[in-house]
Order: C-alpha cells, then structure tokens, then sequence
C-alpha cells in the first residue's frame, strides 16, 4: 500500500509495479464502494503516468482511497492520498487563510480567546450568530471540519475574539477564491 501526501493542484506520478488499474473508493478497505468509474483502465509494470486533473489529490484535511480492482489485498494494490488541514493560527495578529468550502481548518490558540463570526472585518462589526468556539487557553488545537471556518468561492469570511479584538490582532479572515469552484 503507498500512502502519499496530495493535495488539489498537485500533480501524482505513478509508476506500475504489474498489471493494474485504479479505482477509487469510499473508504480504506478492499471491499468497499467505488466511487464513479474508474481512474484508469489497467496497465503493465514499468507504465508511467502522471496525474494533473486532481484524480488523485484530496482537499485539505481529507483523505481518499484508490484500489486495484481486480487485485487489493490489505498491504497491497491500494493507494492512500491525504492533504493536511488549513492550519489558523488564533491570536496575536491577523490570520489570513484560504479555505474553501468543504476544507478542514485546524485552528491553533496563542491566546485565551472565542472565535466569534463578524459580518465585516472590524472589530465593532455586527456578530453572526453564536460563538464558533468558546474561549480555549493558549495551545489549544481544534480542527473544525464541517464549513465553520471555510468560505464558499469568492467569499471572504471574519472572525473575531469577542473580548480581545484589535486592528491588528486577535482576528481571522478566511477567503476562497472565484476560481475555486469544485
């Protein structure tokens, strides 16, 4: 089994090591569902293609799984391909980070501080909601995985500590370009 690192716009060189194919699936296992047809149809060894369109890179904090149809095993004909979440770093100045909708932020706190949602990026800007997070101490690491800190293409969202806020601190502005549709 290869586990890579990938994430979307990354290219991946495969290089076969017998005749197979690559099909992705659900999760992990050899049994599980496919999703969609498959990558590519089935090659030799010695074959060589390098992968441009994001078929095998994942988005950040995601992981997906490819297989050999015909011949997974546990330890073998199997592909893991995984990108890390976008990291935030919470307090002491402005974090500027580019998350998209359906992408994980992991949010590190150098502070005691909430993470409140405001409609503009000033600190007097009216809030949107509830808290986020309520207030973690410094060190503190959480990963939010279902859109709280990710922005639809072409958006900009802001983020504040409701209790701590300056120009230049203790903010966060998440963005997601135009082109960025998936």
């Amino acid at each position: 089994m290869s586990r890579i690192e990938a994430c979307e716009g990354n290219d991946v060189k495969v290089v076969w090591q017998g005749f197979h194919n690559i099909q992705e699936t659900a999760e992990e296992k050899c049994d599980s569902a496919t999703i969609g047809a498959q990558i590519t149809d089935f090659h030799d060894a010695g074959y060589v293609k390098t992968f441009k369109n994001n078929e095998l890179s994942a988005a950040p904090g995601k992981t997906r799984y490819f297989k050999d149809s015909s011949q997974c095993g546990a330890n073998a004909n199997r592909i893991e391909v995984s990108c890390p979440p976008v990291i935030a770093k919470f307090g002491m100045s402005v974090s500027r980070i580019i998350a998209c909708e359906g992408d994980a932020v992991k949010v590190v706190w150098k502070g005691n501080h909430d993470i409140q949602e405001t409609l503009k990026r000033t600190c007097v800007s009216k809030e949107i909601g509830a808290p986020i997070s309520d207030y973690q101490e410094p060190g503190y690491e959480k990963t939010f995985r279902n859109n709280e800190l990710s922005a639809a293409p072409g958006e900009t969202r802001y983020f504040k500590c409701s209790s701590h806020c300056g120009n230049k601190a203790n903010r966060m502005e998440v963005s997601c370009p135009v082109s960025a549709a998936r």
